[in-house]
């Protein structure tokens, strides 16, 4: 299976230890099996109006992925929300799709259109499509993990602002996320965060076991920065969401 996160000057790990440098532009992953499989993604974040962290993170690892070469091997199976069910068919769910993401999906792309509100959709909705097409590997792009789901399944925890700011967060939420968060330390196979503070956040907060736990950064996105900085020292610039935390 393979664990995939957003990229852009990324290198490639195997068995989570050995690295070897890549490309600029592919991405950040580790393969365990490299056998030809069908693979899901939850891609519902990043076709959201307004694109914040988390929308980001899925919108270009979904561009980025469509480059790899390895990824032409598998077979991949983005999964949406639709408000209706007869609000998409697989064809103009594709084509909704490129529209926002800006290019052609290659052949080995099929876009899922799955109707369900918004806090059902992950936990319920995708795991009664899971009883009859299951994947053979699951990448769940933020936090939750359907009740019923592939054995092997990926998560991606981007952090737990939530515990630390809880004033930020309506109670209904808090307990949400907290279950999901809970519920995906337990049965998840992986789980990647994109720091070592969010790792370790997971292992004192929810007694997540620190083997399971693999540290990914960010790639770096195509912002152009047109600031000036003095010569002789060297900076990195990094923005997150503009809110309250």
């Amino acid at each position: 299976w393979i664990i995939l996160t957003s990229t852009k000057r990324a290198s490639w790990q195997r068995s989570h230890k050995r690295r070897q440098s890549c490309g600029a532009e592919e991405m950040r992953y580790v393969i365990i099996d490299a056998r030809a499989m069908k693979i899901g993604i939850d891609i519902s974040a990043a076709l959201r109006a307004e694109r914040t962290g988390v929308e980001e993170y899925v919108f270009y690892l979904v561009k980025s992925l469509a480059l790899l070469p390895e990824a032409k091997q598998h077979t991949f199976s983005l999964y949406m929300r639709s408000k209706r069910p007869w609000e998409y068919t697989a064809q103009s769910a594709k084509e909704y799709c490129e529209k926002v993401f800006g290019f052609s999906f290659p052949e080995n792309f099929y876009v899922v259109p799955l109707c369900a509100p918004p806090f059902l959709f992950r936990l319920v909705r995708l795991a009664l499509h899971f009883v009859r097409n299951a994947p053979d590997a699951l990448f769940m792009t933020a936090h939750v993990m359907p009740i019923i789901a592939p054995t092997k399944t990926v998560v991606m925890v981007h952090g737990l602002e939530y515990e630390r700011v809880p004033q930020c967060y309506s109670f209904p939420l808090r307990q949400y996320l907290r279950f999901a968060t809970r519920q995906s330390g337990k049965r998840a196979a992986a789980i990647i965060t994109p720091s070592a503070s969010t790792k370790n956040d997971l292992i004192s907060l929810y007694g997540v076991a620190s083997d399971k736990i693999s540290v990914v950064y960010h790639g770096r996105g195509e912002m152009n920065w047109s600031g000036s900085c003095p010569k002789e020292q060297r900076y990195i610039v990094h923005v997150g969401r503009v809110e309250i935390k």
